[in-house]
């Protein structure tokens, strides 16, 4: 089994993380590794400690960190990142030149989902 520590050594350029905090808007996001140095991990321009996945920082705000990309909780980040793409969409209105069938097709969908059991 791979330990946390072991991880994160065995980082290269190109792998997928999690990138948590509030340098990333407070949300877990899936994020490619630019590059590693012996020290750091950087990923999306900004620079984690490779000995714990702690963003590099002096200021006390940030507290962003990386985790392993498991199958599991990279499906949840796509869910909520297609949940929040969704509402920008209807936030701008994005429907408003929708057909009714289409409409009636969105309006299905959404009770079907409903209707799911938790």
């Amino acid at each position: 089994m791979t330990t946390e520590k072991n991880w994160l050594a065995s980082l290269k350029a190109g792998d997928e993380v999690i990138a948590h905090g509030s340098g990333f808007a407070g949300k877990a996001k899936i994020a490619t590794v630019d590059r590693v140095t012996p020290t750091q991990i950087v990923v999306d321009g900004v620079r984690f400690r490779r000995t714990s996945g702690q963003q590099v920082t002096k200021d006390a705000w940030h507290w962003s960190y990386l985790e392993i990309l498991t199958p599991e909780a990279g499906y949840q980040i796509r869910c909520q990142e297609a949940i929040r793409a969704i509402i920008r969409a209807l936030d701008r209105n994005a429907l408003a030149n929708a057909t009714a069938a289409e409409a009636e097709e969105i309006l299905a969908k959404i009770a079907e989902i409903e209707r799911r059991p938790a």
